[in-house]
């Protein structure tokens, strides 16, 4: 029980959670009415011990409004809605670091989970880029960084997606011209095709099982259509898988052709 003016607030424990409004009524009289008296009014939700015959009596007895929240849409009652999100904060805080001050000039490191870029695989990209320069903080939450803006990315970001830069712990730096380069801020980058190893139809459109350049292994492996195959390089290890196997699906763009989209009866 909170009082919205004071916000003096009462959290008496309840030993058995099929209490029933009967139950309440000595309950409420011992925790609250014996130390602060009769209430004007009392905001509670819609539940059914509050909602019966027997509470809206013993209210109308006692002289006091009844103001239930609407039916689905608890934010109604506020004010128990913010004190029980602040009691929550303090308990999940103490498990918590503390958020990294930042400062005007500082490097940081951009998350690049929401980048679009032409790596042919999310795994092979990279986690972070920069450093770049915090331009300004808006916010001790959100900051402003120096990216150019040929390079139309908006450059204002929560601090949930930048780090400390650290040139002792060994991160991998990438130069924001890069990150800038291509189309709508696209980080144009790619992994190098070693080997393309085999084809198949997948869904009506044929796509190829590629061998990276620095990832031997077969779980990095990655199956890719045409249209990801970037560089004249890729392409033409494309052809030469074709060129022995004339007998594996092909794309018809690998040969010059226009593509071929293959659709159930």
């Amino acid at each position: 029980m909170v009082d919205p003016f004071t916000k003096a607030a009462h959290f008496i424990p309840l030993d058995d959670d099929r209490k029933t409004s009967s139950d309440l009524i000595p309950i409420y009289t011992r925790g609250y009415w014996r130390l602060h008296g009769t209430p004007l009014n009392i905001i509670s939700d819609r539940d059914s011990r509050f909602n019966s015959e027997t509470w809206k009596e013993f209210c109308a007895y006692a002289n006091i409004k009844q103001r239930m929240s609407t039916a689905f849409y608890p934010q109604t009652d506020a004010k128990h809605l913010r004190r029980a999100r602040e009691r929550i904060a303090q308990y999940a805080d103490t498990r918590r670091s503390p958020a990294p001050v930042y400062e005007e000039g500082q490097l940081v490191m951009l998350n690049g989970k929401n980048l679009t870029t032409k790596r042919p695989s999310k795994k092979l990209d990279y986690r972070m880029y920069g450093p770049f320069v915090i331009e300004k903080v808006i916010f001790p939450t959100v900051v402003r960084l120096n990216i150019p803006q040929d390079g139309r990315i908006h450059n204002v970001f929560h601090m949930s997606l930048v780090e400390p830069f650290r040139t002792s712990d060994n991160q991998h730096t990438v130069d924001s011209e890069e990150v800038l380069q291509g189309e709508a801020g696209r980080v144009v980058n790619t992994c190098a095709v070693e080997r393309v190893l085999d084809s198949q139809i997948s869904e009506g459109k044929v796509r190829y099982l590629v061998r990276w350049v620095g990832y031997p292994h077969r779980r990095d492996w990655t199956w890719k259509h045409w249209e990801h195959f970037f560089g004249e390089e890729a392409k033409e290890a494309v052809r030469d898988f074709h060129r022995p196997k004339s007998e594996k699906p092909r794309d018809a763009r690998a040969m010059g052709g226009q593509a071929l989209i293959i659709t159930g009866a």
